[in-house]
């Protein structure tokens, strides 16, 4: 994660001084201090979250949005036999790639993420749109939230508060969340390519180094439009930082343009009512 990078990024900086202290002690000598002068580093970001600013998908990303998915066409199953309307919170920490892209590819019908706040009326919308779906025969409802969802004034929105509020106005619901079965599993045929692509990239930047002996910028790999480019290690990072930065102070709309392409285009595809994305 963004965590390990700033690390390794910091342990760069410090590399020469490291050197120097064990050739001043006599741990290496000369020549060993001259071959091993710098330290280059590349990152390849594994993360279910898909939280790194400039790549459109971390590796890991599709295998847990398989598993969301999924589970949720398992629970719809159930919610229809019972007439159930289902909660199902996901992972993600801050960011709510793996609820918005869910929601998208399952019969969802709303979504909070913490991208983008519902509306202060948010809690009027929801009952009003399951209670007009169980009247108009439709048999169940499903509601996906992002671990990471809050409302505009910042407090957090859980699937007990959301229960709570539906159940008091005549819905049966019930929550489930998914957890760490997100994580686990096999990998997907997509996220196994693209670590091979990732992996071939970064063995390439390493050797480059070797080859001309000299220092190569920290930088990370990513996939963006399909194809494998090189972002400045701490650039990426301090984008992504800035994401939460901008969601304390309310700039959604930069927020989502920070989270990329992949994230803001299919955001906005949907008919928004701020984080809540209710889905025809």
């Amino acid at each position: 994660g963004d965590g390990s990078l700033t690390g390794a990024s910091i342990f760069k900086q410090e590399w020469p001084d490291h050197v120097q202290e064990l050739l001043n002690s006599g741990q290496i000598d000369k020549d060993s201090a001259e071959i091993c002068s710098h330290l280059n580093i590349v990152g390849m970001v594994g993360s279910i979250d898909n939280d790194l600013c400039g790549t459109d998908i971390t590796i890991g990303t599709d295998s847990a949005l398989h598993r969301i998915i999924d589970a949720v066409d398992c629970l719809a199953s159930t919610a229809d036999s019972h007439m159930r309307t289902f909660i199902v919170e996901v992972m993600g920490r801050r960011c709510g790639y793996l609820a918005l892209m869910s929601s998208i590819a399952t019969p969802c019908d709303w979504v909070f993420v913490p991208e983008s706040p519902p509306s202060d009326d948010w809690e009027e919308k929801i009952v009003r749109k399951l209670k007009n779906k169980a009247t108009n025969a439709k048999r169940f409802g499903l509601i996906i939230i992002a671990e990471g969802a809050e409302d505009l004034a910042g407090n957090p929105i859980k699937a007990g508060y959301v229960k709570e509020l539906l159940s008091k106005n005549g819905l049966d619901v019930r929550i489930t969340v998914l957890g760490h079965v997100q994580r686990g599993g096999q990998p997907s045929a997509f996220d196994r390519i693209l670590g091979s692509r990732l992996g071939c990239e970064a063995a390439n930047v390493i050797l480059e180094g070797l080859k001309s002996k000299s220092e190569v910028p920290p930088c990370i790999v990513s996939l963006h439009n399909n194809k494998i480019i090189r972002l400045p290690l701490m650039e990426a990072i301090q984008k992504t930082m800035k994401v939460k930065e901008c969601v304390s102070q309310h700039d959604f709309s930069e927020a989502q343009n920070l989270r990329g392409a992949s994230f803001s285009k299919k955001e906005k595809s949907t008919d928004c009512d701020s984080a809540l994305i209710p889905l025809l």
